[in-house]
C-alpha cells in the first residue's frame, strides 16, 4: 500500500494551520473563511490519498501474482481510469482480478475480524458523501459545516488501519 507518511505529515500541517487560525486575531469572516479552506483540504488530501492506496493495493497484488504483461498493463489501464475511492469499485477490480469467489471468501474472512468490511463501506460512504458536497460548492459566506482537520486525521488513522488489514487478508488468499 502506498506510503502513508506524506498524508500523515499533510493532515498535521493542516491541523498546526487550522489551530493557529483558531488563536489568531484575523477578522472574524477571514478567520472562518480559511477554516474552511484548511477543513476542506484536508478532506480532499484523504480522499485523494485513499485513492492512490487503493490503486496500490491492486497494483501491488497483481505485481505479485500476474505472469502475463499485457494483463498487468490491462489493469495498469483499468486502475488510471478509475477516480473514485468507493468500496463497490475497488470491489469490481477485486473481482476483476482475483474473480467472484475469492472476493466472496476475502469479505467473509473480513466481516468475522471485527466486521472489518461494514467499518470500511460506512468510512468510505461517510467520506465521500463529505468529498461529493466539498468537491460541489464553494466557499461562500454561509456554508455548512466542515470536520476539522483533527476529525479527518482520526478518520485517515482508522482507514488506513482497515485497508491494511484488507490488503494483508487479500495476500493470504
Amino acid at each position: 500500500m502506498t506510503n502513508s507518511e506524506d498524508i500523515k505529515n499533510s493532515l498535521e500541517d493542516l491541523k498546526g494551520l487550522y489551530e493557529s487560525v483558531l488563536t489568531s486575531e484575523l477578522p472574524s469572516d477571514l478567520q472562518t473563511r480559511r477554516l474552511q479552506f484548511y477543513s476542506k483540504l484536508a478532506i480532499l488530501e484523504l480522499c485523494a490519498w485513499i485513492e492512490e492506496a487503493q490503486d496500490e493495493i491492486i497494483l501491488d497484488y497483481i505485481q505479485l501474482n500476474l505472469l502475463e504483461g499485457s494483463n498487468i498493463e490491462s489493469v495498469r489501464n483499468m486502475v488510471r481510469r478509475n477516480p473514485s475511492f468507493d468500496y463497490e469499485k475497488f470491489r469490481a477490480f477485486l473481482i476483476h482480478i482475483i474473480g467472484i469467489i475469492s472476493v466472496e471468501r476475502l469479505e467473509a474472512k473480513l466481516k468475522q475480524q471485527q466486521d472489518i468490511l461494514q467499518r470500511i463501506k460506512s468510512e468510505l460512504g461517510a467520506l465521500q458523501k463529505k468529498r461529493n458536497d466539498l468537491a460541489h460548492t464553494h466557499l461562500k459566506e454561509i456554508t455548512p459545516s466542515y470536520d476539522a482537520p483533527s476529525v479527518t486525521y482520526n478518520n485517515f488513522l482508522k482507514i488506513y488501519d482497515l485497508l491494511q488489514k484488507i490488503e494483508s487478508d487479500l495476500n493470504t488468499l
